[in-house]
């Protein structure tokens, strides 16, 4: 899978003193990813949206090829001159249950679906709202950067785990309000949101689950979201 394959990698050629953050990177590239064409797409159409995609891939598929293998594999290989060509290249002349948790948590409901969130609570513009959930990932990720290395996997894995919980059931309840208020299904309530004079009901509903969905965002992402790749890569022998 690229993603732990990427991390793995990550790991290898990392010194052992930032070995957390270099796992953490993989995230951080991959929620600039979400945030990049959640921005475009106020310009673009997906036809368009597509074409730019295929030039980024092919962009990074050829930066790949200068990368060179990882300096532990080639010494497991036999390959020690490759190996301190490797290193020397890389750092100059001088699946556990966490995996589980992390798909489980919801994240992906939340980011491919924030749309469809932010219409059943009745944003007039679910355009706006979908965007700050993508952007404050970028920047939520950078506090494991940080603090990985220093208070450890274990400590931030709970407290990441415990706030998505929170946020979670804040977002059930949000919908219940919902539900209970207009008195129609939610798929209905999706396909025809509330008539104008009905509003007020749901104005507190709305604001409550974009600030779930965020604080959500914010937990997952200095937490469930990096450390199963790192834990990962770090069982590796």
């Amino acid at each position: 899978h690229p993603c732990n394959m990427s991390t793995v990698y990550l790991v290898e050629i990392g010194p052992s003193i930032i070995r957390g953050s270099m796992g953490t990177l993989f995230n951080l590239i991959l929620a600039v990813g979400i945030l990049v064409p959640y921005a475009l797409g106020f310009h673009f159409r997906w036809r368009s949206l597509s074409y730019i995609g295929v030039i980024l891939a092919s962009t990074s598929f050829l930066l790949c090829l200068w990368i060179p293998e990882s300096p532990s594999w080639l010494v497991k290989k036999g390959r020690r001159e490759r190996a301190r060509k490797s290193l020397r290249f890389l750092q100059g002349r001088r699946k556990i249950f966490l995996n589980v948790f992390q798909h489980l948590s919801g994240v992906n409901v939340i980011i491919f679906y924030a749309h469809s969130i932010f219409r059943m609570a009745n944003f007039q513009n679910e355009s706006v709202p979908s965007l700050l959930v993508s952007g404050i990932q970028v920047f939520a990720l950078f506090v494991p950067l940080a603090l990985m290395d220093r208070l450890g996997r274990r400590k931030l894995a709970f407290i990441s785990g415990i706030g998505a919980t929170l946020c979670n059931a804040a977002m059930g309840i949000c919908f219940m309000k919902i539900y209970n208020a207009s008195g129609s299904a939610i798929h209905e309530v999706t396909s025809h949101p509330p008539v104008a004079n009905s509003l007020e009901r749901y104005v507190f509903a709305a604001w409550l689950t974009l600030v779930s969905a965020l604080l959500f965002i914010v937990f997952f992402a200095f937490g469930l979201g990096p450390i199963p790749f790192v834990v990962l890569a770090e069982l590796m022998p």
